[in-house]
């Protein structure tokens, strides 16, 4: 279904995201590849497009969570290295060989079906092998990753590229946590030296180690959330200057004046205490606005903040604009970006939702069309399959 009519959108702005990108390219020590996350359809803002704009400005590789991301990336002529970061079981094995991508591994089991899969295919498949040094969510403990390692090598139908771990608390202030799971990696590296063991590529720094451990660069960095102009966390302090690049924005298409002591929306959760102006907004929590802002969020008009007033609906819901003049049908209502002097930030809305800012982002419905500005598609791109 085409929703481009409806006065519902959200605005990317490539030229942040270009921004974004050469902070990260500035920071980051010569010689270390960008990897850029684009998992979620690019934490909401278009896989497709901030790819192409990615590859414009020179990105080494791109990584999604999941091999089947990966097919609108193919299809649309993405054809540098694409990374899988999450674990895959049998039934995915086809879409790893079929679009070239390079697989993160941090079982034995699926170093195994990946490499006899491999084999009957007659090919050889691409792979990051995942340790665990504190995330407890893939890959092997560090006294068992030496022996994992050497597996992997064993195997006909792999090619060992890389080894890999995640910061698990890699935002906190203090990165005491981050410090340590960098202590063991260092050992696990010292160990796989010892044994004349040879790891082509090895990365451990996200968005927040990218910004806050300059040590951790080794040879590939992994920005997510930075690349998209947000921060990992309340307490994070960039070490570099970003700029969002989504916009939410509608208009405005009802607006009534209500007398004291009326009802609004489901439940009658909100009364009047007075005459009061209330506008409706043609979006609900089934566009990914959460119902959880139901009578707490606000949103912009004509550059003042208008507050949410009662339940949430699934497809609309309603503001005050009784201390807003001049207020008609069709004017514009940002809820996530700037308008005027005022914004309301990704973080803000995670707040007052009761989750992160990644969340608001990447909720935003497919009802929602994207308008992307500044951009271009006709990017040259390094022909990495036919090689």
């Amino acid at each position: 279904m085409d929703y481009t009519t409806r006065p519902v959108w959200a605005e990317i702005d490539h030229e942040c995201i270009r921004h974004n990108y050469r902070e990260i390219r500035r920071f980051v020590k010569s010689g270390t590849a960008i990897l850029g996350i684009v998992k979620a359809d690019a934490y909401g803002h278009g896989a497709v497009e901030v790819s192409k704009t990615l590859i414009s400005e020179g990105i080494d590789r791109l990584a999604v969570v999941m091999p089947e991301e990966a097919i609108e990336l193919r299809a649309n002529g993405i054809n540098i290295p694409i990374h899988v970061t999450g674990e895959i079981l049998h039934q995915q094995y086809p879409l790893i060989e079929m679009l070239q991508l390079t697989q993160s591994v941090g079982r034995r089991e699926t170093l195994q079906g990946l490499s006899d899969y491999a084999e009957l295919k007659k090919t050889v498949i691409p792979v990051h092998l995942v340790c665990d040094t504190g995330m407890g969510r893939l890959g092997p403990l560090p006294e068992e990753t030496v022996e994992f390692v050497r597996h992997a090598y064993q195997l006909k139908g792999l090619r060992v590229e890389g080894l890999m771990t995640h910061l698990a608390r890699g935002d906190e202030a203090d990165g005491e946590y981050s410090r340590f799971q960098w202590k063991i990696f260092q050992e696990i590296i010292e160990m796989l030296r010892k044994e004349e063991i040879p790891i082509p590529l090895l990365h451990i720094a996200n968005s927040p180690g990218l910004c806050l451990f300059p040590e951790m660069h080794l040879d590939i960095v992994r920005p997510g959330i930075i690349l998209y102009g947000m921060l990992p966390s309340s307490s994070f302090i960039p070490s570099l200057s970003l700029k969002p690049a989504l916009t939410w924005k509608a208009k405005i298409v009802n607006i009534k004046s209500l007398p004291a002591e009326h009802g609004v929306s489901y439940s009658s959760v909100y009364h009047t205490f007075q005459s009061e102006k209330i506008a409706v907004v043609p979006l609900g929590y089934e566009d990914g606005y959460f119902r959880s802002l139901s009578n707490t969020g606000e949103v912009l008009v004509h550059g003042k903040r208008a507050p949410v007033r009662g339940q949430m609906c699934m497809d609309q819901f309603m503001i005050s604009v009784s201390h807003i003049p001049d207020v008609q049908v069709g004017d514009e209502v940002v809820l996530l970006g700037k308008q005027g002097e005022e914004e309301i930030t990704a973080h803000e809305l995670g707040l007052k939702a009761g989750t992160l800012n990644y969340d608001i982002t990447c909720s935003i419905s497919k009802r929602v069309p994207l308008r992307h500005m500044n951009y271009s598609d006709r990017v040259s791109t390094k022909n990495y399959i036919e090689e």
